[in-house]
């Protein structure tokens, strides 16, 4: 509770913790009790105790006041990662977005993606499992992690592809997001 205090009577942004596991882990513990009500042992590991935590006094909250800037911020971690990104329509199965890394993995270009679907990039075998794998990933609250192996400029390739849908302010999934790791 001193951290605690500590962190809120100092009104600082954020914590940065030093050492082994047990330093970090109270400093997870001061960043995320310090926008909270209740005691920690209010979200102990027991069945669905942690949606107990008050959102507004979460990182996320403090994220989702400045979606602008966290968008970017997340695009260009995942260009420095270099991962493969795209984004889909829902409705039509269309890119909307697509990164050079998602682009090249099909041989192209992100301009010559925009507005087409899997099916002109995949042979007509393969595609319809990432769209299955799309209406998953938008059938769960958290989006859906799946494994692919596709035939790619003439070589067998495996990914590990997340993907999240992105609904309308009415609910109706809109977009699908999907972040690829290769693994062969």
């Amino acid at each position: 509770t001193a951290g605690i205090a500590a962190f809120k009577k100092g009104k600082h942004d954020g914590v940065i913790a030093f050492g082994g596991g047990s330093a970090l882990d109270l400093g997870k513990l001061i960043a995320f009790q310090a926008g909270q009500t209740r005691p920690v042992w209010d979200f102990e590991d027991i069945g669905d105790w942690w949606t107990r935590a008050d959102p507004a006094g979460s990182v996320l909250a403090a994220l989702r006041s400045s979606e602008g800037e966290l968008s970017t911020a997340l695009l260009e971690l995942i260009e420095r990662l270099e991962l493969p990104f795209g984004v889909k329509d829902v409705a039509t199965s269309q890119y909307r977005h697509v990164n050079g890394r998602l682009a090249a993995l099909f041989g192209t270009t992100p301009d010559k993606m925009i507005g087409t679907a899997d099916a002109q990039w995949l042979e007509a075998a393969q595609w319809p499992a990432l769209r299955t794998a799309e209406n998953a990933a938008l059938a769960m609250t958290r989006g859906a992690l799946t494994e692919h192996r596709l035939d790619i400029g003439g070589a067998r390739r495996e990914f590990n592809v997340a993907r999240v849908g992105l609904s309308s302010a009415e609910g109706t999934p809109r977009l699908v997001c999907s972040l690829w790791t290769e693994l062969t």
